[in-house]
């Protein structure tokens, strides 16, 4: 086990005795749990913070008390044996039901018990706690992709926590992906959604922002967010199934020019509770397209000491999953898409992503939505150039409480307008639709696809205007976007809460 000594000791000496623990009741739900030594969080899946994306490693990770406790993890995996996968890649090649259901008999053999391949150990103080908790990250390598495995925690050689997972598939596997956005509001829909999505079992679940309400902060996801994801029962979600979140604007606590931590204290949870690739277009604290922060020094200090690399390289990232190549990008307000800097990472990134058969790009605020309250804000329509010059697919937003499909279209923004923003937020330009395109019978489109899936649980939005880019439109009831990728076949459908589903097509190349 790695301890990161010098960081224990500078955070002790910046605790100081005014920052005390709030009032606020999933506060004080911390700090029961860590006078019990229980689990603040336990643990969940992660992509991982390594740069190049590798099918058969994992990440754990799980929050305690300041303890002195000794913590291991044991991992089993699953092998399929050479002639189950020959048969497997039969059976997906030529499509053969029997085969397929030979392979499907074959059971994989399990490897013994061993530890994981590595725990760090953090300190974490974020300003408003009376003493620091500890972040424990287990990366777990040499799965087998696509088979399933086992992982144990141990607390002083005592079992005190076990999941069963899938491995992350490779180029050659189908895979299913759960999206839904605006959800972490502790409200009926959000854990009605979380149960629909549990239920389908998906690969790895997606999230393009707004992941806790109000303001993105360390209580919040105690009350709003694990507990309906990462609960024992009924949705043991995290802890069997990858995740991936996407910054928005509620992520950074609303706090107009900068996220303030002497108005929120435990601000900007996102950095501490996500592990994701840090491969971003490497800016550095204070540095132009950052997420700023303000308020007293000593409180951006234990920010940043209790949050390491993350902040802020994690808000812009890529990785790639079965035979696709995912970016994700921050679209707030201090982001600057004319930028020849940040401009320049997202071209690299998506011209080294050519030879991937899927391109998908995920940000929160839509660049095409016609609710009535964001309408208006189409800052990200000044990445279209790129988009579409590199072949994008699909983009998935959030932002807008409701379910929306654009028509494929290509975007060109106006001359005058290429890089910048109208004064009301809008950016006017041409548009190209392919409306022969219907996703049953006509399945390959001619321009990008545009999904808005922010139905995850926040309050539903209105339709405002119809629009000429916007095809299919739903706030009736809160929704997830389901995503089944088997080669070159993409196939979609939203459900909603009762399991019905309100939209669907296909996308073949």
């Amino acid at each position: 086990m790695v301890k990161w000594l010098n960081l224990v000791i500078s955070l002790q000496i910046l605790l100081l005795p005014s920052l005390v623990v709030s009032c606020n009741p999933a506060l004080a739900q911390h700090q029961a749990a860590k006078q019990n030594n229980d689990f603040i969080v336990k643990p969940y899946l992660q992509l991982g913070l390594e740069e190049k994306s590798d099918a058969s490693a994992a990440t754990v990770v799980w929050f305690t008390s300041n303890d002195t406790h000794k913590w291991s993890v044991l991992v089993q995996a699953a092998h399929s044996n050479e002639k189950a996968g020959k048969a497997g890649k039969a059976a997906i090649d030529a499509k053969d039901a029997k085969d397929a259901k030979a392979t499907k008999a074959t059971k994989p053999t399990l490897e013994d018990e061993r530890p994981a391949d590595s725990i760090l150990e953090r300190l974490v103080a974020l300003p408003g706690f009376s003493s620091p908790i500890k972040k424990y990250t287990a990366r777990l390598k040499k799965l087998t992709p696509g088979e399933p495995f086992s992982y144990k925690i141990k607390r002083d050689d005592a079992l005190v926590f076990s999941a069963t997972a899938t491995a992350r598939k490779t180029a050659a596997q189908p895979f299913k992906v759960a999206i839904f956005g605006d959800c972490g509001e502790n409200s009926n829909g959000q854990k009605e959604i979380a149960a629909e999505v549990f239920k389908a079992k998906p690969d790895f679940v997606l999230i393009p922002g707004d992941i806790v309400y109000r303001h993105g902060l360390y209580s919040q996801y105690l009350t709003n967010f694990f507990p309906i994801y990462n609960n024992d029962q009924p949705v043991p979600m995290m802890r069997s199934i990858f995740s991936v979140g996407v910054l928005g604007n509620h992520d950074i606590a609303l706090d107009g020019n900068a996220t303030n931590f002497d108005k929120h204290n435990d601000a900007m949870a996102y950095f501490l509770f996500w592990d994701q690739p840090l491969n971003g277009f490497g800016t550095k604290y204070g540095e132009k397209n950052t997420p700023p922060i303000a308020g007293a020094e000593n409180k951006q200090i234990l920010f940043k000491k209790s949050v390491g690399d993350a902040y802020p390289q994690m808000a812009n990232f890529a990785f790639d999953y079965g035979n696709a190549h995912w970016t994700v990008l921050d679209g707030n307000y201090y982001m600057d898409w004319s930028d020849e800097k940040t401009r320049k990472w997202l071209i690299e990134d998506l011209k080294k992503a050519q030879s991937a058969t899927w391109r998908f790009v995920t940000f929160h605020q839509p660049a095409f939505s016609i609710d009535l309250p964001h309408g208006n804000e189409q800052r990200m329509r000044m990445i279209s150039d790129i988009l579409s010059k590199y072949k994008v697919d699909m983009v998935f937003a959030g932002h807008a409480h409701c379910y929306e499909r654009s028509y494929p279209l290509v975007f060109s923004p106006k001359a005058e307008r290429r890089f910048s923003m109208a004064a009301d937020g809008t950016v006017d330009g041409a548009f190209t639709f392919d409306r022969n395109f219907d996703g049953i019978t006509k399945t390959k489109p001619q321009g990008i696809i545009h999904i808005v899936t922010g139905a995850g649980g926040a309050k539903l939005y209105p339709q405002g205007s119809p629009s000429e880019y916007i095809l299919k439109y739903d706030s009736s009831d809160y929704s997830y976007t389901s995503m089944e990728v088997v080669d070159k076949t993409v196939s979609i459908k939203q459900i909603n809460t009762k399991g019905k589903v309100i939209d669907q097509f296909t996308v073949t190349k």
